[in-house]
């Protein structure tokens, strides 16, 4: 009894996680043909409204269509063109330029900066909490041997138990009078 209860449970958490990893995916591979892109959070300055280790799904916008209190992502203007996701606090159109003052939910200072106006930005739609642990995870090539490996060898062990089950004795028949 006990075995053939862990044997259901263990079938119901492996669709369930399967039936995650599949939405997740898809949800990925959908963002991603509709021209928005996925990026992995690696600092604290949006907590709490996002965390480090989340993934954000940003579609891409022209600057003129940014409004106050939109996330949004933009490269450093002053550095080596890391993507910064932060508030917008400000903005302003003057002349071919778009002026914005951003800043993260949890930082004191703010940043300011300009874009052309015929540039372009990215304006957060959505996120999904800690995927970005397992994606980076996932970015060194060794370690996606384990996509692999945990999977055969989960395979492995529940076709050895199903070989060495000990046999259940056949249900008696009563015999026809």
């Amino acid at each position: 009894m006990i075995l053939r209860t862990a044997r259901v449970v263990l079938r119901v958490a492996g669709w369930t996680v399967a039936g995650f990893a599949i939405a997740l995916a898809a949800s990925l591979v959908v963002a991603h043909f509709s021209g928005r892109q996925g990026l992995t959070v690696l600092s604290g300055s949006m907590e709490p409204a996002i965390g480090t280790g989340d993934v954000v799904v940003a579609k891409p916008m022209s600057p003129l269509d940014a409004t106050v209190g939109d996330v949004v992502t933009y490269k450093e203007p002053h550095g080596a063109g890391r993507l910064i996701t932060h508030r917008v606090k400000r903005m302003e159109a003057r002349g071919d330029t778009v002026r914005f003052t951003t800043q993260g939910d949890a930082n004191d200072t703010s940043e300011r900066w300009q874009v052309a106006n015929t540039g372009q930005i990215s304006r957060v739609t959505h996120r999904i909490p800690k995927l970005g642990y397992g994606l980076g995870f996932l970015r060194d090539p060794a370690k996606r041997l384990w996509l692999l490996g945990v999977p055969a060898l989960l395979l492995g062990l529940f076709e050895l138990f199903r070989i060495w089950r000990p046999e259940r004795p056949a249900p008696e028949t009563p015999e026809p009078t």
